[in-house]
């Protein structure tokens, strides 16, 4: 027996950039705690009613600079 939520609500939208091209989810006390924005270059923290948080993303020294940066997995942990 499946007990897993297989649907997806929309509780707001933001604008986001151009090469946004992965979201992951931040786990919360009660629902989700917001999302991150993996753009090339850098990450966005997007959740209602908060102020945006934007990091870049460290690069080598030796990167080539007239390529972008993009991250295309991840894993969250929860306890």
């Amino acid at each position: 027996m499946d007990l897993g939520l297989n649907h997806v609500t929309r509780k707001c939208t933001f604008p986001v950039d151009m090469s946004a091209h992965l979201l992951m989810q931040v786990p919360g006390d009660e629902g989700p705690g917001g999302i991150i924005v993996v753009c090339e270059n850098k990450m966005v923290y997007l959740k209602p009613n908060h102020e945006d948080r934007t990091c870049a993303i460290p690069l080598r020294y030796d990167w080539n600079k007239d390529k972008g940066l993009f991250i295309n997995c991840y894993t969250i942990h929860r306890h």
